[in-house]
């Protein structure tokens, strides 16, 4: 998971905090799934990484915080770069992605299938 740079304004940087309200999403690409739509505009907005906004997408998940089934909630966690369950309503502020296609795992890192939409706001 990436979040927004507030020291480089118009970067992102790999997440490392819980809960992170600057998470701009996942890079996409990975797992031979290939960007749909790529946005920028030339002599402007040039380089850097595709940002997965909506469809299907893989993301790294930390499950030692707590288990991950299919139909839960997101959100970033202090693992770099890795999503968690979001299990703190209270902290999630809308910033969560629900799991799509993936069986239950019970703890360790996996590679996870998502959907990147926003699943709910405070």
């Amino acid at each position: 998971m990436v979040v927004i740079d507030e020291e480089h304004p118009g970067q992102l940087k790999v997440s490392t905090q819980p809960y992170d309200t600057r998470v701009a999403g996942v890079i996409s690409g990975a797992n031979g799934i290939n960007p749909a739509i790529a946005l920028h505009q030339e002599g402007l907005i040039e380089g850097g990484e595709n940002v997965a906004l909506s469809g299907r997408v893989y993301v790294w998940a930390d499950a030692n915080p707590a288990s991950i089934k299919p139909g839960d909630l997101l959100t970033t966690s202090s693992t770099p770069g890795h999503a968690m369950k979001a299990t703190e309503r209270e902290l999630s502020h809308g910033d969560e992605s629900k799991i799509r296609q993936i069986g239950p795992i019970a703890g360790g890192e996996s590679f996870l299938e998502f959907s990147p939409a926003r699943a709910c706001a405070k």
